[in-house]
């Protein structure tokens, strides 16, 4: 991080937050439900193994492959399942919120306008169940397809690129890791947002705050999914 600008952090910790979501959360999740503890913790074992010496470096290239290797095949299908998951956490959301504002518009129409003509308070409801904005989840979508590529892990790419989608941000890019420099291919588009500057620290700030609770409902979503194939 001693490189990094304050948007840089907040752009990793965004990055941190979706691969996490798969590593920590629904891979074990999905081994466990394949086969129980014992291959939950082989997960974890290879997993660990991975964060520990499965990095590009001089150090632990030759080393540490096997294990990095292995983390890949791993976190394969998990991967695309928390891109998926993220996907629909972020509908979830934009219904709830939809479902939320609506309910309470609604209701203080019928309060004004009761007496008025029936037909105007129709056309007024029509409006209203047009009006629900589910561009985030769509783009999360799209997104997770185009970008979900673009990324030196070839699972890490899918939630980062589903989550970029459902926030409007760019990930990727130059970075340093461990020492070893490197420029990443940018994952999403920078969506301008009323008050924000596109690529600003405030955007980054903002689209974290709102990753978490994704993450969050994409967490409770993995865990129903795997109580009800258990």
């Amino acid at each position: 991080t001693q490189n990094l600008q304050e948007a840089g952090i907040l752009k990793a910790v965004i990055e941190t937050l979706s691969e996490n979501a798969s590593d920590g959360i629904t891979a074990p999740l999905f081994y466990f439900v394949l086969g129980g503890l014992p291959l939950a913790m082989t997960y974890k074992a290879i997993n660990t193994l991975d964060s520990m010496i499965g990095y590009k470096n001089d150090k632990y290239r030759s080393f540490g492959w096997a294990a990095a290797r292995l983390d890949d095949i791993a976190n394969y299908i998990p991967a695309r399942i928390t891109g998926a998951l993220i996907v629909a956490a972020v509908y979830c959301i934009n219904s709830c919120r939809f479902a939320v504002s609506w309910g309470a518009e609604w209701l203080e129409g019928m309060r004004n306008r009761m007496g008025r003509y029936v037909g105007s308070f129709l056309n007024w409801i029509e409006g209203k169940i047009k009006g629900p904005d589910f561009e985030s989840a769509k783009r999360a979508y799209s997104i997770m397809i185009r970008d979900g590529k673009n990324h030196s892990s070839p699972n890490a790419g899918v939630p980062e690129a589903a989550m970029a989608g459902a926030l409007g941000v760019r990930l990727g890019g130059p970075s340093t890791y461990e020492g070893v420099e490197g420029v990443k291919p940018y994952i999403g588009d920078n969506i301008l947002k009323e008050g924000l500057k596109p690529g600003s620290a405030e955007a980054y700030m903002e689209a974290a705050l709102i990753a978490v609770g994704i993450i969050k409902l994409t967490s409770f979503l993995g865990l129903l999914a795997a109580i009800l194939l258990v």
